[in-house]
Formats: structure tokens, C-alpha cells, sequence
């Protein structure tokens, strides 16, 4: 093949590298004939039934307009914080994913984890099927060298690290608020951390694991992932004590690490859409503890998730921009 011909595949294999939209090109299917599960479609109408029966179920427990005036009292300025906030876990979480996906073999930019972690975020938040944009996230790291075995296990890794990072977290918050936890729960708390670190390496040592140049170790890097998501989930408590700040009550600190991540537990399970219901329904029991109203706990809830899918669009709509604007570069 001749010089000329072989740039111009170079120029296509790039534009098609680059012409990425939420996630990447997009899913590839198994196969062409393959034909989608019944079983699929089920999940996702008894998910999105779900999601009804929640919002209903909230909405019959408060008085709207209670919470309406709850959310006129936000001011502009703690919208822009609590959603700036919230770009920062995504990328302390992509930062995360970047370091699994690294010590698995990938050759992966932290600029392209970011791209992938935003896509993700943004489909968690909207689409009714289980842990959406994760699963794509790891079926689209694939093309960064990685088997679907390997990926797979990174997704298992990065997605098991995370929900013992939130025990941590309460943990910490038992030392600062002891009244709102008793011993037993202390036990079963680091029972329950231990057994999800023990679980992911596990997990981590029968997957394909291709050590990358730098010589991770897998007990490093739990430390390192550890240690990223606690400082994501702190970010979190942050969200909900700015949120409560423009409110007149007063919730203190140990309650919130104690209280809060009991919440973002709540709404990482896969029965609803973007855990939108369940993370209302959660904060209204766990806030109640500390004498805090449902009104209240709703607006917070609500406006967490709100900020959220809102830092997640702008990320996503930030390197859609950027790679549409360096595939015209090729034209």
C-alpha cells in the first residue's frame, strides 16, 4: 500500500476514534442477528414502574409546596457550588477508574477515563436500566486493550471499592457523632468493609490481570482507590451541608457523615431511575433520626441528585464538544 494510502486510513481510524458521542461510537452488539432478552425488558418496565410507585410514595408523604419553598430558599450561589462540587467527585472517581484501569493493562488517558466517567455518570442518572453507564463504561474500555474478562473485573473493582469507601466514611462519622450508631453497628460496619475489600481482591486475582509498567500492587492500589472515593464521598457530606446551609435548621457535621452516605447507599441500588425515589425516601427516614423534616430532607435529596445529573451534562456536553471539535481537524 502506498504512503498516501496509508495516511488516509491513519486520518480515518482517528476520526472514528474521535467521533465519540455520550460514551464512545457506541455499544457493539454481540452479534448482528442477536435479539434482545424478554427478561431485559422486564427489568426495565418494573424499573421504570418502580420509579413511579417512589415518586408517588414521596410526594404522598409531604406537602409540596413545603418542599417547593425549601428549594426558593437555595440561592444561585449554592446551585453553582453544589454542582462544581460535584464535577469534582466525578473526576476524583474518574481519577479512580483511571488508576484500576492502569494496574489491569489499559492504555488509557486520564483525559479519556474523564470522558468515559462523565458518559457513565450521565446515563446512571437517567436511563432506566441497571447500572447503565457503568456497564458501558466498562464495555467501551475494552478498546484500550483490555479483554472483556479483564474489564469486567475492573468494573467489578471500581464498583466494589466504591461501596466500601461509603462503611469508611460512617465509620469516621461514629468517632465524631457515637450517639447515632450503636457498637453492634460499629462490628458490623467494619465486617462489612473488610468482607467488600477482601471480595475485590479476590476478584481482582482471578481476573486477567496484566500488571502495567509501573508495578501496581493490588494492596496499594486499594489504598490508593480507598482513599479517593472517601475523599469523593466527603465532597458528597459537603453537598448536603452547603444544601442546609440556606435552610433554617441545623444538622451537625457527625450526623452527616453518619447519615448521608447511608442515603447515597440507598440510591446506588438499581430499582428505580438514577436512584431518584429511593435517595427521597432514604433521606426522609435516616434525617429523621435527627429530628430533621421530611420536607427538608426531600429538597436536599432531590437537589443532590439534581446537581449531579446537571455537573454530569456539563462534563459530558465538554468532550463531545471537544472531540467533534478535533474531528474537524481531519477533515
Amino acid at each position: 500500500m502506498c504512503t498516501s494510502c496509508m495516511s488516509e486510513d491513519q486520518k480515518n481510524s482517528k476520526k472514528r476514534q474521535l467521533g465519540l458521542s455520550l460514551f464512545g461510537s457506541g455499544l457493539p452488539t454481540a452479534s448482528a442477528n442477536a435479539k434482545p432478552k424478554s427478561s431485559t425488558h422486564w427489568r426495565t418496565v418494573l424499573r421504570l414502574v418502580a420509579f413511579l410507585a417512589l415518586v408517588v410514595c414521596v410526594l404522598s408523604i409531604v406537602d409540596t409546596s413545603q418542599v417547593q419553598s425549601h428549594l426558593a430558599q437555595m440561592s444561585a450561589y449554592t446551585l453553582a457550588v453544589m454542582t462544581a462540587l460535584h464535577l469534582v467527585i466525578i473526576l476524583l472517581t474518574s481519577w479512580r477508574f483511571a488508576r484500576i484501569t492502569h494496574a489491569a493493562g489499559a492504555a488509557i488517558s486520564l483525559q479519556d477515563a474523564n470522558r468515559l466517567t462523565f458518559g457513565a455518570t450521565l446515563a446512571n442518572m437517567l436511563f432506566p436500566t441497571s447500572l447503565a453507564g457503568d456497564v458501558g463504561r466498562v464495555w467501551l474500555v475494552r478498546r484500550y486493550g483490555l479483554s472483556l474478562k479483564s474489564a469486567v473485573t475492573v468494573g467489578v473493582f471500581d464498583r466494589v471499592i466504591g461501596l466500601a469507601s461509603l462503611g469508611s466514611v460512617v465509620l469516621i462519622g461514629t468517632f465524631i457523632a457515637p450517639q447515632l450508631i450503636p457498637l453492634w453497628g460499629v462490628f458490623l460496619l467494619c465486617a462489612m468493609c473488610s468482607g467488600l475489600v477482601v471480595f475485590s481482591l479476590v476478584r481482582w486475582r482471578r481476573g486477567e490481570r496484566v500488571l502495567s509498567a509501573n508495578g501496581s500492587r493490588p494492596k496499594a492500589l486499594v489504598s490508593e482507590a480507598i482513599a479517593l472515593s472517601v475523599a469523593a464521598h466527603l465532597v458528597s457530606i459537603g453537598i448536603a451541608f452547603i444544601f442546609l446551609q440556606d435552610q433554617p435548621v441545623s444538622v451537625s457535621i457527625g450526623a452527616l457523615f453518619v447519615l448521608f452516605p447511608a442515603v447515597l447507599l440507598a440510591a446506588s441500588v438499581p430499582v428505580s431511575v438514577g436512584g431518584w425515589g429511593t435517595r427521597e425516601l432514604a433521606a426522609i427516614g435516616a434525617f429523621a433520626t435527627v429530628g430533621l423534616g421530611a420536607s427538608t430532607a426531600i429538597a436536599m435529596a432531590f437537589m443532590f441528585g439534581v446537581t449531579q445529573t446537571i455537573a454530569a451534562g456539563l462534563g459530558t456536553a465538554f468532550f463531545v464538544l471537544q472531540s467533534r471539535r478535533k474531528e474537524k481537524q481531519y477533515d
